[in-house]
């Protein structure tokens, strides 16, 4: 009574004495009809809002519908489970219904006209709720879980709990975070991962699982980016290893065990260990606040806070992808330590991995280039001398087409995006008398005017040493 009298009895549409007794005929009608154990005495925590008359007196008659979000989230639900029933359930099955008793209290006790009489203390929550046979301990443990649960409690510094009108922008989306499918957060996520590593420098395979996932071909042109499944597989940095299933990918072209040829076209990219809950974290993040937009009890404000916090998630979950997937494991002669397979790492550091958000490509090419491993239109070739050494060529003479496949295949050679690098570094070592180009009736050493070079079967490079001593290049102009 001292509530009614002291508090709601300040509402200019609460009818006072009339008020209080059509009031306490309706929660006498209801807990009559319902018959709630250990039930001795009307209590505020009887004031069910889940029954149609007492939410029509409170809400309609006493001109209270803006609290109508708050009650249906968080007190009562007709067509749903308010979140102190879902509390209830999961915590005190087959006992009273305490934070349903903390919750109903704590409304009333939020309906006054003056600011400073809105709400109550923990204490004095406590001894309004407290009845024969509550437990102290149990209600206690529900206040606790329904203010860290409530989206419509009033999180502002104060010794006063209360409902507001507004909804917690922080609980509420903690909620739905809560609520959020661990299987669209994965689909999400495998969806921004794959946009994100998609360029015009490699072919992207995301999350390959087998042989045949990558394929052991010259990808016309372009290097294959296999892009590892962040649960698949990961690198921690402090302890650097190759993962089985990369292990498995880089060497083998199929299921059935053969072997892969093209080791020097294939590239992989893995997540940190460390940052692999981060890029989880930011999603569920994300989708909770593109639920959020579309729950009906946001002011106008609010709308606008939660519009403003999804449109920086979308970059900042992109950002935190980019930071996660940041260790590159790239062919070459000396592996990682402690391995068998001719695969070295190399980390992204963190700020280059947030220079460019949304082309994550970007940064893999930028890294693997500053390692020397990558070669694409516009960079300097390997020098002839170093090329010849290393490939067949030193034998003397081998196909366009034969010297452009070494290149995918022996470890130790830089990797080539396109032609323009491989002709430019022919080019330059006839150039430099190193080389001598042949098709057909048509040879091309030092000083000779240039021709266009062709990567096929039928062109051929000799070192220069090798055309000379079996008398083909220079040719004489007198030999038929």
């Amino acid at each position: 009574m001292a509530t009614l009298t002291e508090k709601t009895a300040t509402l200019p549409t609460f009818q006072r004495v009339r008020g209080m007794l059509r009031l306490l005929a309706k929660m006498i009608s209801s807990v009559w009809a319902q018959r709630p154990a250990a039930t001795y005495a009307l209590h505020s925590h009887h004031l069910d809002l889940g029954y149609g008359p007492l939410y029509n007196e409170v809400l309609t008659r006493w001109q209270q519908s803006d609290y109508a979000p708050a009650v249906k989230a968080d007190v009562a639900g007709t067509d749903h489970t308010a979140l102190a029933q879902e509390l209830d359930a999961q915590f005190y099955a087959g006992l009273p219904p305490y934070t349903t008793y903390v919750a109903r209290t704590l409304f009333l006790h939020s309906l006054a006209y003056n600011d400073d009489l809105k709400g109550l203390s923990r204490e004095h929550l406590r001894y309004a709720c407290l009845a024969p046979e509550l437990k102290i301990e149990f209600l206690d443990q529900a206040r606790d879980k329904f203010l860290t649960e409530s989206g419509y409690l009033d999180d502002r510094p104060g010794p006063l709990l209360r409902f507001q009108i507004a909804p917690n922008l922080t609980n509420l989306l903690r909620r739905e975070a809560q609520k959020v499918d661990p299987g669209e957060v994965r689909a999400q996520l495998n969806d921004r991962i794959r946009d994100l590593f998609k360029g015009k420098t490699f072919n992207a395979v995301p999350f390959a699982s087998d042989g045949y996932d990558v394929p052991d071909d010259d990808g016309n042109g372009k290097p294959y980016l296999v892009i590892i499944g962040y649960d698949a597989a990961e690198v921690a940095e402090v302890a650097v290893t190759v993962p089985p299933l990369v292990e498995k990918l880089f060497t083998l072209k199929s299921g059935g065990g053969e072997w892969r040829k093209k080791k020097n076209h294939v590239v992989f990219l893995l997540v940190d260990a460390a940052r692999k809950e981060t890029i989880h974290q930011q999603m569920i993040r994300h989708l909770a606040l593109k639920t959020l937009q579309h729950h009906e009890g946001l002011a106008t404000h609010q709308q606008a806070t939660v519009q403003e916090l999804y449109e920086r998630s979308k970059s900042e979950a992109v950002s935190a992808i980019q930071q996660a997937y940041r260790h590159v494991l790239y062919p070459a002669k000396y592996g990682v330590e402690g391995t068998t397979v001719e695969l070295a790492h190399s980390a992204i550091d963190l700020p280059s991995a947030a220079a460019q958000p949304g082309d994550g490509e970007k940064q893999v090419v930028r890294q693997l280039q500053a390692v020397k491993k990558l070669r694409i239109a516009g960079d300097e070739p390997d020098s002839p001398t170093y090329i010849r050494d290393r490939t067949p060529l030193k034998k003397g003479k081998i196909t366009t087409a034969e010297l452009r496949e070494e290149f995918r295949r022996d470890v130790a050679l830089p990797m080539l995006v396109g032609d323009e690098v491989f002709v430019r570094g022919l080019r330059r070592g006839i150039e430099q008398g190193e080389y001598v180009y042949q098709r057909g009736q048509l040879w091309w050493g030092k000083d000779d005017p240039p021709a266009e070079i062709k990567i096929d079967e039928q062109s051929w490079i000799f070192t220069t040493a090798y055309a000379r001593e079996h008398d083909l290049y220079p040719r004489s102009p007198f030999k038929v």
